[in-house]
């Protein structure tokens, strides 16, 4: 999925960027691009020096996350993922069931390679590195039901995954204060 910025003033038109861009770099990306501080609790990447088209740090791969049916907090839907520049490799938790692309052969996704020998080192290595990403993060691959209960107070999230609390008005001000 693209991620798309226009700041005429500080991006120039059309740069493409590729970088394994996860949800949680979206909010350090656009401090980084106002040149405001990143707080020390937030769990993504400040990848603003990608879209500047500098060098830098990535992430090897975007963790991707769905927590299950919180619309109406149903349980049985919940998985993780990873994507990197080629692959992306999905697990289930209901049944553990796992899934695997290549995102350069079928953009689209339309046929699993989990079982394919041609792809068992893939498998294996974002198999690996999802287990490591998601301990990281103390990511217990809990139900849906359980985000609902540890994590929310009428549906506003209370705190990150690093376990950290955010103070939101006072980066929001600082925000505000950037604007034109």
């Amino acid at each position: 999925m693209p991620f798309l910025v226009r700041w005429p003033e500080a991006l120039p038109a059309g740069r493409v960027a590729d970088a394994c861009l996860g949800t949680p770099d979206i909010m350090p990306t656009l401090l980084g691009l106002m040149g405001l501080p990143v707080p020390k609790a937030v769990e993504g990447m400040d990848l603003s020096h990608c879209a500047l088209g500098r060098g830098g740090p990535e992430p090897e791969a975007a963790l991707l996350q769905g927590t299950g049916t919180t619309a109406a907090w149903a349980d049985g839907h919940e998985w993780r993922a990873l994507r990197d520049k080629r692959y992306t490799y999905a697990v289930y938790r209901r049944d553990r069931s796992e899934r695997l692309f290549d995102n350069q052969a079928d953009p689209w996704q339309t046929g699993g390679l989990v079982g394919d020998a041609k792809h068992a080192e893939a498998l294996d290595r974002l198999r690996k590195r999802l287990k490591r990403r998601m301990e990281e993060l103390n990511d217990t691959f809990e139900a849906c039901t359980w985000y609902r209960d540890h994590w929310t107070r009428d549906r506003n999230i209370l705190r990150g995954a690093r376990g950290g609390t955010h103070d939101l008005e006072a980066l929001s001000r600082l925000i505000v204060d950037r604007l034109p």
